[in-house]
């Protein structure tokens, strides 16, 4: 790059250096503010093993996505990337669970692979044409989510060792001339088994990285067969001259030895995985027809070179990746013959021009040799397509692309030039665009799912995904509106109904979501839809209908603990006491893992249990078994309190616990809440307001101690103390409680939708 006469001389050397730090920095400058999104919550935030340096060494013996060693030995949860999980960790270690901190790391690394590719390209094509392929790559749209979903840091890292890797092996092979020639034997020998053990250790990291750092080697191949004559100085100096059998003869020894560190990263995954398994998948790929598979790859693969050139349109997700549906739908139509022509017109100029040109073939070799990992060719992978498998591809398309932009430039009349200069600065100035305006996708999960919905309407999994967030938000019309549309695609019929029924459980719509959920049994058996169905019936009070259900359910998944505790709180509301117990405690077992639960533990869950199908009565004896057991304990003293409390009228052996509680533990927000609770039903509303003003102070998302507060405050008729707790809680002014309505109206405050 020719630097501006106006800049020292001095700094000349270091502006594209640093203007490709400033590219980074303001493209992803956005992307600070986001959160943890979708797999890094499993990844980072529930994987206990990267909250602490000490656990470093279980790294190396688990799966990435594992919440412990334990969890990852007992069934496949993740890919092996152990220098990925590394980095979390301290990423932990500096900045806890502050997801800025953790995106900060990631465009720094995003940064370094930048500067490691601007250092590769300059020993290939000149100056500018490596400043222009490297800026490229900084903010190219499509690399946002691998550097901005913190799950998927392994492309970058992978990336990074494959670059650092390769100008250690360059040194390797220039050992003579790098060294010096008054070094000596002794010293050239010594520089080369230094840059050769750095070579291997860098290649193992990013092995450990991830599996697309295994084709470094092909990488070698075709710096070695199309570009060696630039990218070694030994070569060049001997350029027209005959091979040097002894540089042909170093080359082959290092690359041979690169066998080394693949020997142990294989070992390691092979100890960890316990086997080559492959890794789970959302389609059955290995059951398509053989046409039907290759025709999808070749969309796939002609998709990538449009996403690697153009940066757009961009997708989360794709609609091949889904689960439901026909492959063989997404094949049909004209994307096929376009796709072909792309590839073959590809494969055509490249063999044309790989005298003439060998960078061409440089470019596109290394774009299919990084996508061969992701390709179905030889193993199976978890989905079909995704953008963060082009991160390191990208390395080859973009130094073509710098490449060819610069010779256009410089074949360009005079008069041209700028036009073409100025769209090369445009080109550069819309990816960043493109990727800043990308980064807030991350944000969060609703991000992501909302993206997905907007940019691949087509792609049933995004409405899935977006639903299933509404349903825990409790946006029950909007969730329902979002599986229907999901209804709309070919075999997801039976989730879509599925969905809809769970959002009119939410909008307590019973029998409606009976019917929705009868039309999802249609479709799919499924344990889940019998569970909601047997909640539905017993909520319209049909009995019967719901035990056939609950049956139902726990026949089709007996191992789920979720399925054995729902059969067993039934029993348990409907008097089958033994059997319930025998239920909750296979349950307790599933859950656990303990054959027998201590006498405690078991009393103790099962009265818990019925708490939550609200049936103190038959909570009460299992939770005075536990008390029994450990007396000085302060939680299941609360929860007898509470059990109390709901069964009996008179409130005050349920004070008598609160106050045990109190004693143990003083200032106890839930006790000192259920204290005043009771206090209230006694009549002592002094002592009450005390309670209930230190639960709210202690702990300001208390929504029943702030209605309990403020109709204690109205029953002394405290005016202006009772509003005040209204506007610390105003969704009270909404409430449709007759005791909160009646307080309201003694206020004189009117009811939001309503007098």
């Amino acid at each position: 790059m020719t630097a501006p006469a106006s800049v020292p001389p001095r700094l000349r050397p270091l502006l594209p250096w640093l203007l490709l730090t400033a590219l980074v920095c303001g493209s992803y400058a956005n992307a600070l503010g986001n959160g943890f999104a979708y797999d890094d919550k499993r990844a980072i935030l529930g994987n206990e093993a990267v909250r602490s340096l000490r656990s470093v060494p279980d790294l190396f013996f688990m799966k990435f996505h594992a919440r412990s060693r334990a969890a990852s030995e007992a069934s496949y949860t993740g890919s092996y990337r152990p220098i990925a999980a590394l980095s979390v960790a301290v990423d932990f270690a500096l900045w806890g669970a502050a997801a800025p901190g953790h995106h900060a790391t990631s465009v720094l690394l995003h940064l370094l692979v930048t500067l490691a590719a601007f250092a590769l390209f300059r020993r290939l094509v000149p100056a500018d044409a490596a400043f222009v392929g490297a800026a490229l790559f900084a903010v190219h749209p499509v690399h946002t989510e691998a550097v901005t979903a913190l799950s998927n840091r392994g492309d970058v890292l992978a990336t990074l060792f494959v670059l650092a890797s390769l100008a250690a092996l360059r040194l390797v092979l220039d050992a003579p001339a790098t060294a010096g020639a008054g070094a000596g034997a002794g010293g050239v020998l010594g520089w080369r088994a230094g840059a050769y053990l750095s070579t291997c250790f860098l290649f193992l990291c990013g092995l450990l990285s991830k599996e697309t750092a295994f084709m470094l080697p092909g990488f070698v191949l075709l710096l070695l067969c199309l570009v060696r004559d630039r990218w070694t100085p030994l070569a060049a100096a001997t350029a027209g001259a005959r091979v040097d059998r002894a540089w042909l003869r170093r080359a082959g020894i290092a690359c041979a030895g690169l066998a080394v560190p693949v020997a142990v990263a294989l070992a390691l995954r092979i100890r960890v995985d316990q086997g080559f398994r492959p890794p789970p998948s959302i389609f059955d790929m290995a059951g398509t027809p053989t046409l039907v598979r290759a025709a999808l790859l070749v969309q796939v693969f002609a998709d990538y070179v449009r996403l690697a050139v153009l940066g757009w349109p961009l997708a989360a997700n794709y609609p091949w990746n889904s689960p439901w549906g026909d492959l063989a739908s997404h094949v049909s139509g004209f994307r096929l013959p376009v796709s072909v022509l792309t590839l073959g017109l590809l494969v055509t100029l490249t063999l044309v021009f790989l005298r003439k040109v060998p960078l061409l073939a440089f470019g596109v070799g290394w774009f299919f040799v990084a996508l061969f990992p992701v390709s179905h060719l030889a193993v199976k992978v978890g989905i079909v397509q995704s953008d963060r498998s082009l991160y390191l591809p990208t390395v080859g398309s973009c130094l073509l692309l710098g490449a060819a932009a610069c010779a256009l430039r410089q074949r360009a009349s005079f008069r041209l030039r700028p036009l073409v200069t100025l769209c090369i600065v445009a080109w550069l100035v819309a990816f960043s665009l493109l990727t800043f305006l990308r980064n807030p996708d991350w944000r969060d999960d609703e991000a992501v799912a909302r993206s997905i919905v907007r940019d691949r309407p087509d792609a049933p999994q995004g409405h899935d995904f977006l639903g299933g967030l509404l349903l825990k938000a409790q946006n029950w019309p909007e969730a329902e509106q979002c599986y229907r549309r999901l209804g709309s695609f070919s075999g997801a019929e039976g989730a879509a109904w599925q969905g809809i029924g769970m959002a009119r459980l939410g909008r307590r719509r019973f029998a409606e979501a009976v019917e929705a959920l009868e039309q999802s049994l249609r479709h799919q058996d499924a344990a889940d839809t019998h569970g909601r169905l047997a909640f539905a019936c017993l909520a319209l009070g049909k009995q019967d209908l719901a035990e056939r259900h609950y049956v139902r359910a726990y026949e089709l998944d007996p191992r789920s603990a979720e399925r054995t505790r729902e059969l067993g709180l039934f029993r348990l509301r409907t008097g089958h006491e033994e059997e319930a117990v025998r239920l909750l405690l296979a349950a307790m077992r599933l859950e656990t893992g303990e054959e027998t639960p201590d006498e405690f533990t078991w009393n103790r869950s099962i009265g818990i249990d019925a708490l939550r199908i609200e049936r103190p009565d038959l909570a009460l004896p299992f939770l005075d078994r536990a008390c029994s057991v450990r007396p000085d304990e302060p939680e299941p003293r609360l929860e007898r309190g509470i059990a109390r409390y709901l069964a009996d009228p008179v409130a005050d052996r349920a004070l008598a616990d609160f106050e045990h509680c109190l004693r143990n533990r003083p200032g106890w927000p839930d006790a000192l809440r259920w204290r005043g609770i009771a206090l209230r039903r006694l009549g002592r509303l002094d002592d009450a307001a005390k309670d209930l003003r230190e639960a709210v102070r202690a702990n300001r998302q208390d929504r029943e101690a702030g209605r309990h507060l403020f109709l204690v405050l109205a029953a002394l008729g405290l005016r202006g103390d009772a509003l005040q707790a209204l506007a610390d809680f105003p969704e009270l002014r909404a409430s449709v409680v007759p005791e909160v309505v009646d307080a309201l109206r003694s206020l004189g405050v009117r009811r939001e939708g309503g007098n």
